[in-house]
């Protein structure tokens, strides 16, 4: 019995990360924050994940919205994810961004850590520069940090160009596309004990989905 009491004694108690996600259908599509749990708490990291979304068109129309600031304020959440700067579809028009930098301001003054869901660019399009360029614009006045899952979705397409990332109308992401971003995030929140997570989403080859977890680890390597 002693014995018993001292081996739970010794047990670390489970962790859980609370992350908090605001975005549009990038972020809501194909259960994307459904993956992060899946890898996070298959990582070996020995942790639990908790997720809440709030969704809008833009982060601008997202900040608008009383409930999202009282969730930020409310020392419940861990990690702030912001997806959704509003981008000009021909790259020549330049919108605001102030919503987004001033939720990412809040979160880091509430004690989280803020991060901003670079997406994937459009089927046909090199823009991930583009894309990483109006991140900048809420990271630098915030001090947000820019998971670059434009990049790593890149370098995932470079090696599998026949398998299908973009859902059909060539801006939303197929399952494995929204894999990438996932998998991508789970990488930057990864801990030093963090191991290659077991997780895969059904529908996806699991070769496929090493290549993902590679590249994304490879990725927030380089640019965290």
């Amino acid at each position: 019995m002693l014995c018993a009491l001292i081996a739970t004694s010794l047990i670390a108690p489970a962790r859980t990360l609370n992350i908090l996600f605001l975005g549009n259908s990038h972020t809501s599509f194909n259960n994307l924050t459904g993956m992060v749990e899946g890898l996070i708490e298959s990582d070996g990291s020995g942790r639990s994940v908790n997720v809440k979304t709030h969704s809008g068109a833009f982060l601008n129309d997202i900040s608008q919205n009383p409930q999202v600031r009282q969730d930020i304020q409310s020392g419940q959440w861990h990690v702030l994810v912001l997806q959704g700067a509003k981008l000009s579809n021909s790259h020549k028009y330049q919108y605001d961004h102030s919503g987004g930098a001033e939720l990412a301001k809040l979160a880091k003054k509430h004690k989280m850590d803020a991060l901003l869901f670079a997406e994937w660019p459009r089927r046909g399009w090199n823009e991930t520069g583009y894309i990483l360029d109006q991140y900048k614009m809420i990271s630098k006045p915030s001090g947000a940090s820019i998971v670059p899952i434009c990049v790593a979705w890149d370098a995932v397409l470079k090696q599998r160009p026949n398998d299908v990332f973009w859902a059909s109308d060539g801006n939303h992401a197929a399952p494995a596309g929204s894999f990438v971003a996932a998998a991508t995030i789970a990488a930057w929140l990864a801990e030093p004990k963090s191991k290659t997570s077991t997780y895969t989403p059904q529908g996806i080859d699991s070769k496929l989905s090493a290549v993902i977890k590679t590249v994304a680890k490879q990725t927030v390597d380089k640019y965290k």
